[in-house]
């Protein structure tokens, strides 16, 4: 199958889509899906354009839980407004996503930029992610908006984030 989302914030693609999906859990705002595989997941974020007020940033619709177990991606591309891209490859995971929240039971990666494989569990809030492009979006530079939404330079993010990587391997 293919899907594809266009929303005011970014287009989604994805391509070469199988898996099974549990109809039954819809009736309590559930969905499950197991065994997933797609082809290639591509996201072009669009320049941040906000209207009225501010609003709680969410990764999923009120109410709404979507559980993946074993998914593989083999490949995403991150477009973001400002020209930069980011791309991770063979990618497997088993995550629930919440409406402000993503929790990550088991997950794996390569970055193929930093000639890494990493693995992670854990949970991420929508906040920082959305920050960070909402910041790239109207220009600001990489090292500025890392010091103003994770609180610390970008080199320094790097640097523990690769050390953690490399324990991770």
């Amino acid at each position: 199958g293919h899907v594809e989302v266009h929303h005011r914030n970014a287009d989604i693609v994805a391509t070469d889509i199988s898996g099974r999906l549990e109809l039954l859990p819809l009736l309590g705002r559930r969905i499950n899906i197991r065994d997933a595989r797609i082809a290639e997941v591509t996201v072009q974020q669009h320049p941040v354009q906000r209207e009225g007020p501010p609003v709680t940033p969410r990764f999923f619709a009120p109410m709404m839980r979507l559980h993946v177990e074993d998914a593989r991606i083999d490949r995403l591309l991150l477009s973001m407004a400002n020209g930069v891209t980011h791309e991770a490859t063979n990618i497997a995971a088993t995550a629930t996503i919440l409406p402000k929240e993503i929790r990550v039971r088991q997950a794996s990666a390569e970055l193929p930029a930093f000639s890494t494989r990493l693995t992670a569990q854990g949970r991420m809030n929508a906040k920082a992610p959305l920050d960070l492009m909402d910041r790239y979006a109207i220009g600001v530079r990489e090292e500025e908006a890392f010091q103003q939404v994770l609180g610390v330079p970008r080199a320094k993010f790097m640097q523990d984030f690769s050390a953690w990587a490399e324990d991770q391997v």
